[in-house]
């Protein structure tokens, strides 16, 4: 009897010890635990207490590695900033709405599955590749102060913000973006720009684009607001049909 006692007691704590969740990187469980996700104050967490999450901060932490993040299937907002992180991945976390992920080293990531996300704000950082197609509800994407050459976006219909200023961009490919209000390219390495497509754009941001020669806006009756501010090679601009023009910067 007392055998049977022993080895169901025993069976018990070994249950309870693989719902503890494993994180490589101690900086990362220690902003989780001082962040109240331990429920139970065991000093550890189980996916019990996972999965309640819906809201996490944990920035200035000197966190190198999320591993374990994905453990966190509720959660929506996430912001991650001011760490040292090089890689994330966040794919296949389909309830995921915000990332905030500026001040950090990263040079890829992945949201692939990320169906939900809304708002990814990864300025500050060494991204050179963005991958960002399959994204249907997003709407604002930040990836200004970055390394990126080039970038193309598909299956991303609900873009209404785009920054991708100081970079290192010559072409930009923006196909089938119908919302899109507020684009801004400054200081980057344009030549010629087209952006006759997008109806609803409201402002455009171009300032310090020393290689730029050619711009399209004829007809963006939605257009309030143009920076040219810096742009020596641009001498002609038609600008028939921005009926709604009503802040102009040119020299």
């Amino acid at each position: 009897m007392k055998k049977m006692l022993f080895y169901i007691l025993t069976l018990a704590g070994l249950g309870a010890q693989a719902q503890n969740l494993r994180f490589p990187d101690n900086n990362f469980k220690e902003a989780l635990l001082s962040n109240g996700v331990d429920a139970n104050g065991d000093g550890e967490i189980q996916m019990a207490e996972a999965k309640k999450i819906t809201k996490l901060y944990i920035d200035h932490a000197n966190i190198t590695d999320l591993t374990g993040i994905k453990n966190f299937t509720n959660l929506e907002e996430f912001g991650f900033y001011d760490n040292k992180l090089r890689i994330i991945d966040f794919s296949g976390m389909s309830n995921l709405k915000s990332i905030y992920g500026f001040n950090n080293e990263i040079e890829r990531f992945n949201v692939k599955g990320c169906t939900k996300l809304q708002d990814i704000y990864l300025s500050f950082n060494k991204i050179r590749m963005p991958d960002v197609n399959g994204l249907p509800a997003l709407k604002d994407l930040r990836l200004d102060n970055n390394a990126i050459s080039n970038v193309a976006f598909s299956n991303v219909p609900n873009l209404e913000v785009l920054e991708l200023q100081r970079n290192k961009m010559y072409t930009l490919k923006l196909d089938h973006h119908p919302n899109l209000r507020r684009l801004n390219l400054t200081n980057n390495y344009f030549s010629t720009l087209d952006f006759t497509p997008f109806k609803k754009l409201e402002e455009i941001w171009l300032m310090d684009n020393e290689f730029l020669k050619s711009l399209h806006i004829r007809g963006l009756r939605a257009l309030k607001e143009l920076h040219l501010e810096s742009c020596p090679l641009l001498i002609n601009l038609n600008l028939s049909g921005t009926v709604s023009l009503r802040k102009f910067n040119w020299y």
